[in-house]
């Protein structure tokens, strides 16, 4: 549903106070005033959202930083956000599926998982990354991994264009390598020394 929709539900709403709109328009409603909240929070002050934060395909252009989502962020087919803010907090989960979202920013804290599957635009991770639950990267277009890589569940590379492994990477679980440069160019003996020889360690299987 587009921002001129909604608009108009919006005037509606105000011609006709206190008549009952269909719940997949006051959900919608609720998505662009939340937009705008967020697109004219002043730098400077924290903001921050008691819960879980749907902002699924909507026209949202910025998030305010130092951001606190007590909760997960969700940002699937968000078609006009580049960045995600500096200082960006997330208690649980982030979802960036489909997203045009360019990098991830040195200081994102993310408590549990984050999802980046077919995020076409990202092309690298920031340095040191760290996450606390699976990182899924499937379909996107990232050709690199940082150094000191570490992922407390497991790693997906699922049709990526990644060729090479860093140096000190960690994966807690599982590492998925289906349809990548590497699974043709490497056999699994060659990636496990690989990781090896470059001071990682993978605590669960390797799948290539």
């Amino acid at each position: 549903m587009n921002r001129d929709t909604i608009e108009k539900m919006l005037n509606f709403l105000k011609e006709k106070e206190g008549r009952k709109l269909p719940e997949a328009w006051l959900d919608s409603i609720k998505k662009l005033e939340l937009v705008r909240e967020l697109e004219n929070h002043p730098d400077g002050t924290q903001y921050r959202y008691e819960g879980d934060l749907d902002l699924d395909k909507t026209n949202i252009i910025k998030l305010p930083n130092d951001l606190y989502v007590d909760g997960h962020l969700s940002l699937r087919g968000c078609s006009q956000l580049t960045k995600l803010p500096d200082k960006l907090y997330v208690k649980t989960i982030l979802h960036i599926v489909e997203s045009i979202i360019e990098e991830l920013p040195n200081d994102l804290y993310v408590g549990r998982h984050i999802n980046l599957m077919r995020c076409k635009q990202i092309k690298e991770l920031p340095n040191n990354l760290r996450v606390r639950g699976f990182l899924d990267l499937s379909d996107s277009n990232l050709i690199k991994l940082p150094d000191n890589l570490y992922v407390k569940d497991t790693l997906y590379l699922i049709g990526t264009n990644i060729t090479e492994i860093p140096n000190k990477l960690y994966v807690g679980r599982d590492l998925f390598l289906w349809s990548t440069p590497i699974k043709e160019k490497y056999s699994f003996d060659e990636v496990n020394e690989m990781i090896t020889s470059k001071g990682g360690t993978i605590v669960g299987k390797i799948m290539i």
